[in-house]
């Protein structure tokens, strides 16, 4: 350690002091869209006689420079400023940015007090709804009263499941059962006893479950919830005896509402409508919080009993981004501003694109299957939305945020965001030649921090810290699509590496996905979740295959690392384990870890055959299509069925289990439950598209497909 404080002391001897660097003062104008650190930096050099190089991982990160006539040093101030970074002078007299770990540290705890903050304002926002209604006998039978007055009127109105979004007394109903949602009003009446801290130390997709049971992967409650659950189990048992109560009778007309509409106003209480006479002192609570953004948490209850059957279970979405007041209004709102050319052919592409879209999905609704498949992506469009080719943040990124500077007469240096990439669909699709206003595009404007250095603005998103380094890889998310568009369907090792491309920014990935014209396949690509993905990424192929074919994989048979990243993925995921049709936590079966005599098997739940019937329809479709011609609705059309199994490819739909392992034996103890894989076979070199069946089959699927639609508008009339 004392070695490395000399270097240092030595090398800011020989280097030239940053603040003394006459070639710092020469004046740069730099105007590029965005673009990752490291070829800003070779660009400088290149202008500036200055070399200037990033560390990794900052060498990545994408960035937007448009500065005209600053000096150099006020444009690696800004750089700094923008990626909360250092310059260190090197003895070559070359500039080298990074971040040190105490300055890392600085910004997290920074971003950490301010989440703090707006949680602690948006827990009490929450709750001002159980405020202000009382939960008592006479104002609960008031309410179910009024439930049930609107759901007669919708009744007798007649009113079609088409036009049942747009009547006032649907959206008073649906407030009305909001506001009786026993997971809206005990969401919150939990998180404010928590410890607010308990929250932020869970990283950014990762699960924890608190309770006050013990056990290795349970974290503490931190307060006795008995009052709590003493106040749930009075208010669910007055709830279900006025539910049912003669007086009010809303059982039966909830089920002619569903009967009617395919759903009802109380699904989420349907548990406690349904279910047994609470008893406070036997419930056993569970809450599991998985944080799927720095500021996003999905909250889930559990209550089950003593005898582990589950009373209750439900699930609250928090977020709170607050950004109403982050920008003050002003002129800027009204600055008109032009996109830029590469957003224009984007948005040109995009339109004649969504219009082809339009006019064949037109057909499709219609019945008519037996189109030839002419729509092709636009070839500008599929190089723009190569992410290997064009950079996303170079365009609709790139031209709001440099609006944003130019309104206020400035420079630019911005940090981008990641997430900006899923605001392109609905941005490209409206940005058509001409003029536009700033204040329509708030909604990506506040989502940064700005700050003035005299001519510049420095540019960074919100909560920083979070943001570093969460970007999908370019390169290999172009691999993965052009290889899927060729095959027509993603292989096993193309969605392990999709996975490993797009840890954390999946979604923002699939933009370009879907720009390339792989419709419903960008959904099998993501089938895995990520802690999963990561597990069978780290087997050896052997074992993979293994594992797939059904062989158990007993923990033993792991290494150390495999076995963390199973238990990270059990744990720390979205997943549940099935036993007798119930779902439960890991932590409620296995509180102090999975027994080494549990073993891991996968089976084949079932073989589908597979095609691509529509451009609306990925493979999986085909056994959709080939129900219709099943024995016992179209026993005419068996041998067209049959015949047709030498055409498409097979679907493989596997599930997971938990096995107990005694001797030869295994026993079952449950299902992993969130587990998501399929794989797919092709019969011939490619999944077969409708226009290339045979023109009997084609007909007679056509026939039934026909007779099913006219099934379907008759029940709908009726």
């Amino acid at each position: 350690m004392r070695s490395l404080v000399w270097v240092s002391v030595l090398l800011s001897l020989v280097a030239p002091a940053f603040s003394e660097d006459t070639r710092l003062q020469q004046k740069v104008t730099f105007q590029e869209p965005a673009q990752a650190l490291a070829q800003v930096c070779r660009s400088l050099s290149q202008r500036t006689g200055v070399v200037l190089f990033a560390a990794p991982p900052l060498d990545e990160e994408i960035v937007i420079v448009h500065v005209a006539d600053l000096t150099l040093k006020a444009v690696m101030d800004g750089l700094a400023e923008a990626l909360d970074a250092e310059w260190f002078a090197q003895p070559n007299g070359a500039y080298r940015l990074s971040r040190p770990p105490k300055r890392a540290q600085e910004r997290r705890q920074q971003d950490d007090a301010e989440l703090r903050v707006e949680l602690e304002q948006t827990i009490p926002k929450a709750l001002q709804g159980e405020k202000q209604w009382q939960w008592t006998p006479e104002n609960l039978k008031q309410e179910l009263l009024k439930v049930r007055e609107l759901m007669q009127a919708v009744l007798q109105s007649d009113v079609s499941m088409e036009t049942l979004y747009e009547t006032p007394e649907r959206q008073e109903l649906f407030s009305r059962a909001w506001t009786l949602d026993f997971g809206n009003r005990w969401a919150p009446l939990l998180l404010q006893r928590m410890d607010i801290s308990k929250l932020l130390r869970i990283p950014v997709g990762e699960r924890r479950v608190f309770s006050t049971e013990r056990g290795k992967y349970i974290e503490p409650l931190g307060f006795d919830p008995t009052t709590l659950l003493r106040q749930f189990a009075y208010e669910a048992n007055l709830f279900r005896e006025l539910w049912h109560s003669p007086d009010i009778g809303l059982d039966d007309l909830n089920r002619q509402w569903e009967s009617r509409y395919r759903l009802s106003p109380f699904w989420r209480s349907r548990q406690l409508i349904r279910g047994v006479r609470l008893h406070p002192d036997t419930l056993r609570l569970f809450v599991s919080i998985l944080r799927t953004d720095a500021e996003a948490f999905s909250i889930t209850i559990y209550l089950h009993d003593v005898e582990n059957n589950r009373v209750y279970r439900t699930t609250y979405w928090l977020g709170f981004r607050g950004n109403e007041s982050r920008l003050p209004k002003g002129e800027w709102e009204r600055f008109e501003f032009e996109w830029s050319p590469a957003t224009r052919l984007l948005a040109g592409a995009y339109n004649t694109s969504m219009q082809a879209l339009r006019e064949e999905f037109a057909g499709y609704t219609r019945g008519e299957l037996t189109y030839e498949v002419s729509f092709r992506v636009d070839e500008v469009l599929r190089r723009l939305c190569d992410p290997a080719q064009t950079e996303p943040h170079s365009m609709v990124t790139t031209d709001l945020l440099r609006a944003y500077a130019r309104a206020h007469g400035k420079s630019l240096i911005a940090l981008t965001r990641e997430r900006d990439l899923t605001e392109i669909s609905s941005i490209a699709g409206a940005a058509a030649y001409g003029r536009h206003r700033l204040g329509q595009y708030r909604q990506v404007l506040e989502h940064y921090h700005w700050q003035e250095q005299d001519a510049l603005l420095v540019a960074k998103p919100r909560f920083p810290s979070y943001c570093w380094g969460v970007r999908f890889d370019r390169e290999g998310v172009s691999r993965v699509l052009k290889q899927v568009s060729q095959q027509g369907y993603p292989t096993l090792d193309d969605k392990l590496l999709w996975k490993s491309a797009t840890e954390k920014t999946e979604f923002e990935a699939g933009e370009c996905a879907r720009w390339n014209g792989l419709g419903m396949i960008v959904f099998d690509l993501g089938e895995l979740g990520g802690h999963e993905a990561r597990w069978l990424g780290k087997l050896p192929l052997r074992m993979r295959n293994a594992l797939l074919a059904g062989t158990p994989i007993r923990q033993l048979e792991l290494t150390p690392a495999q076995r963390a990243s199973f238990y990270q993925w059990i744990y720390c995921g979205s997943v549940e384990v099935g036993v007798n049709n119930e779902m439960f936590l890991p932590q409620m079966l296995f509180p102090d870890g999975i027994p080494l005599e549990v073993a891991i098997q996968v089976r084949s739940a079932e073989n589908f055959p597979a095609a691509i019937p529509s451009r609306f329809d990925n493979y999986r479709a085909g056994y959709q299509y080939l129900e219709l011609l099943n024995r016992r609705s179209e026993p005419n059309a068996l041998p067209a069925y049959e015949s047709l199994q030498g055409l498409f490819g097979m679907l493989t739909v596997y599930s997971m289990y938990l096995v107990l392992s005694r001797g030869e034996s295994e026993e079952e103890v449950g299902t992993v439950l969130g587990w998501r894989l399929s794989e797919f076979r092709p019969l011939v070199n490619k999944p077969v598209r409708w226009n290339e069946l045979p023109a009997n089959f084609r007909k007679q699927l056509e026939e039934a497909v026909q007779q099913r639609l006219q099934r379907y508008r008759d029940i709908r009339e009726d």
